[in-house]
């Protein structure tokens, strides 16, 4: 089993807390659905406008940083490249001269 190494490991634990919440039913209660809400201002693109209007209580939880993100076994890379499909890289030749830059 590889664990997810970037930030993604991050969201996966404030995600899967947010699914416990609703398992439990607590988001029923007004409470229960203000936590989940304070999970998702955080993750990937945040609050809708509507949302954060809606959710004025809205407290922003703390991030945790991801450490030891080095992977362990090149398995780890070509089954992420078979998940995703793809790596995708296009080489085109430009009209535009460029002069390298000094170091």
């Amino acid at each position: 089993m590889y664990p997810l190494l970037t930030q993604k490991r991050a969201d996966f634990y404030w995600f899967k807390l947010a699914v416990n919440i609703m398992n439990a039913k607590e988001h029923l209660t007004s409470e229960g659905l203000q936590e989940i809400v304070n999970i998702k201002a955080f993750m990937n693109k945040g609050l809708s406008k509507e949302l954060a209007e809606a959710f004025s209580n809205t407290v922003c939880l703390s991030r945790p940083l991801v450490a030891g993100q080095k992977i362990q076994d090149p398995s780890w890379l070509a089954g992420f490249t078979s998940a995703e499909d793809c790596f995708y890289i296009k080489h085109r030749e430009t009209p535009y001269k460029s002069l390298p830059a000094k170091r």
